[in-house]
């Protein structure tokens, strides 16, 4: 493809901003729509098929690609791409379905179009008036009958009806404020358990939730963290302990982020994150997300200036703090990464514990993890303080347990070493030292 700009009977789109104008209208001008990711990715699949059945299957593939997602969630998509355009599925000018098969591209015409070379409306266009219709005569009223009143009032309700249907049908394929706030809700435990079996449940609660309500700022960042998640810990092998393990500094280091997949997978989650942006611009969520997003892509200084502005408008978003750490980390400042790293460590516990997408649970990880910051430092004094303070509030935490076994062993107090193992082996059945 050439261009960025299709053009199908009246309408031009812009395939990168999404943004919809009538032929002979500049961009920004007389906008009917801006169509969401995912609207745009099924315009250019039908239109790239012109005339030819593109099966549902192949068009989920092509949308969701490695999620799944059922039909349905393809159903509204379609039915949202056709209300933007003004297309009916009866009678249809631009997409027809072919009912248990898929869909079909029937404009009149698809062209590619050059952004500078929008030609000038031609003659007998929407620029000519249209000839005005001659008055009908009014009936007089001795031919109108009681029965054509009756006639009239029936045809009249079967109208009320019918609209009535399609209301209702418009209103469940928006989905409810529950209903969407619920999957939300759902997607976030998921994604929050760092596995890819639950990024990837997250990613589909997150595409069912933008089937619903596309503009959904905090489906659309959801959606932007996973794939970002995906990126850095995806292995073909599916190790789930490499997939844990892995973290951000470590796949820049090793350039998996430079990997044709990985790079395909952030090229559809900056697409997210933008658009959570501009829906949403005072949200910390979105900001985070395409904080995130840049990270990944190795724009530092960008995600750095993201990441303030969430904090700017939520001090205690206790994960874009978290994200601060790991960048202070890729900047080669550790004592800023341990002071951030403590801010979020601090704001994890204002979160009731039932809340885990909320960082409660997260709170003797994060522990553990500053424990370590200070042994990369060579502070055996403040790691060990960091480990026990994670064992007041979480007594067998396995690492915290292994690690404070270590600094006593290395600090010469062997027994209490032996103590500290042995009570955990007791209570737990299984060893944590070695």
């Amino acid at each position: 493809m050439t261009t960025e700009i299709i053009r199908i009977n009246e309408w031009n789109i812009d395939l990168l901003t999404g943004e919809m104008y009538r032929a002979g209208a500049g961009a920004g001008q007389v906008e009917a729509a801006r169509l969401d990711p995912l609207c745009v990715q099924l315009l250019r699949v039908l239109a790239e098929h012109e005339g030819e059945l593109v099966s549902k299957a192949f068009l989920i593939e092509a949308l969701w690609p490695e999620t799944y997602v059922n039909e349905d969630a393809l159903a509204r998509y379609v039915s949202r791409l056709r209300k933007a355009i003004g297309d009916t599925p009866k009678n249809p000018l631009f997409i027809e379905t072919l009912p248990k098969r898929g869909y079909r591209l029937v404009a009149n015409s698809v062209s590619r179009v050059a952004p500078d070379s929008e030609p000038a409306p031609a003659s007998g266009s929407e620029s000519e008036p249209e000839p005005e219709a001659s008055e009908p005569p009014t009936p007089s009223a001795s031919r109108t009958s009681p029965v054509s009143f009756y006639v009239f009032g029936i045809i009249a309700l079967i109208t009320a009806l019918i609209i009535g249907v399609y209301a209702v049908n418009d209103e469940m394929s928006q989905g409810s404020p529950d209903q969407v706030d619920g999957l939300l809700a759902q997607a976030d435990v998921y994604y929050h358990q760092v596995t890819r079996k639950d990024n990837e449940m997250a990613l589909s609660l997150y595409q069912q939730t933008l089937a619903l309500n596309p503009d959904s700022a905090s489906a659309l960042s959801g959606m932007a963290n996973a794939l970002v998640q995906k990126a850095i810990r995806y292995s073909p092998d599916n190790d789930p302990a490499q997939w844990r393990a892995m973290s951000l500094k470590q796949a820049l280091q090793d350039n998996r982020l430079s990997r044709d997949q990985a790079r395909q997978f952030l090229s559809r989650a900056l697409v997210f994150a933008e658009k959570a942006v501009a829906m949403a611009p005072d949200n910390a969520r979105t900001h985070k997300a395409k904080g995130f997003v840049l990270s990944a892509r190795g724009n530092l200084n960008d995600a750095l200036t993201s990441y303030k502005t969430a904090l700017s408008i939520n001090p205690g978003a206790w994960d874009v703090l978290v994200n601060m750490g790991e960048l202070h980390e890729l900047l080669n400042l550790p004592l800023d990464a341990i002071a951030y790293y403590k801010q979020a460590f601090a704001a994890m516990g204002q979160f009731p514990f039932e809340q885990a997408s909320h960082g409660r649970a997260w709170r003797a990880e994060m522990g553990v993890n500053i424990g370590n910051k200070y042994l990369e430092l060579n502070n055996l004094n403040d790691a060990e303080i960091w480990f026990r303070h994670v064992l007041s509030f979480a007594p067998f935490h396995t690492r915290a347990t292994q690690q404070l076994a270590n600094i006593l062993v290395t600090t010469n107090r062997e027994n209490e070493s032996q103590r500290l193992c042995s009570a955990y082996t007791e209570r737990i059945g299984e060893p944590a030292c070695i």
